[in-house]
């Protein structure tokens, strides 16, 4: 990265956003053993007399001073409002924080679970999808005699006719005539009958 960026520092930074979840407060205290004062991370303020204070001890938090109200206006000792509001750095996806050879030492170049790629890589995996679409279209215009005995059944069915009446009472009575031959055919109507023939 400090070839990519020109950089000689051992250490780049980068500002990020920090969540709201991710802000603690801080208030210098005393240790009562060594008398060293550092910096500790409040957990909790609770109410006390005087204020806020931390729980445990005597000491009140104080709120930091209220800032006076920004007048809607330029003054001599402001920075002038239309160079606060001018971008002087804009990111973009050429030029990333972090390189390009980097990112392949962290993750994979042909990995599935990556999501960037270079350029040269994106145009080879559309190349190959071009070439399966161009497969997949002269695979359909390879027809078997199967395939063309079934499309030219499927167009005489679709120009056919349909039946008439007399056709249908036709097929209806043979229908009638082979569950009639099924019926006798059966050893329930056998054992039917003789019961109706005995005395």
């Amino acid at each position: 990265m400090q070839k990519a960026q020109g950089r000689s520092e051992p250490v780049t930074t980068y500002e990020v956003g920090v969540h709201v979840s991710q802000v603690r407060l801080v208030h210098p205290l005393k240790d009562p053993n060594t008398g060293v004062t550092r910096d500790v991370i409040v957990d909790r303020l609770a109410s006390m007399r005087g204020g806020r204070g931390i729980p445990g001890t005597d000491i009140i938090v104080r709120s930091p001073p209220k800032r006076e109200k920004v007048q809607d206006m330029d003054n001599n000792s402001d920075t002038l409002r239309i160079a606060v509001e001018d971008d002087t750095w804009l990111p973009t996806l050429f030029s990333p924080p972090m390189p390009m050879s980097v990112i392949d030492e962290l993750r994979n170049k042909y990995s599935t679970f990556r999501t960037r790629h270079e350029r040269e890589y994106v145009e080879e995996k559309m190349e190959e999808d071009r070439k399966e679409a161009r497969r997949m279209e002269s695979v359909k215009l390879m027809r078997t005699p199967r395939m063309e005995d079934a499309d030219r059944r499927r167009r005489e069915k679709m120009l056919a006719e349909p039946l008439g009446e007399d056709a249908l009472a036709g097929i209806g009575a043979v229908i009638a005539r082979a569950k009639g031959l099924r019926l006798e055919a059966s050893p329930l109507h056998a054992a039917a009958e003789g019961m109706a023939s005995a005395p």
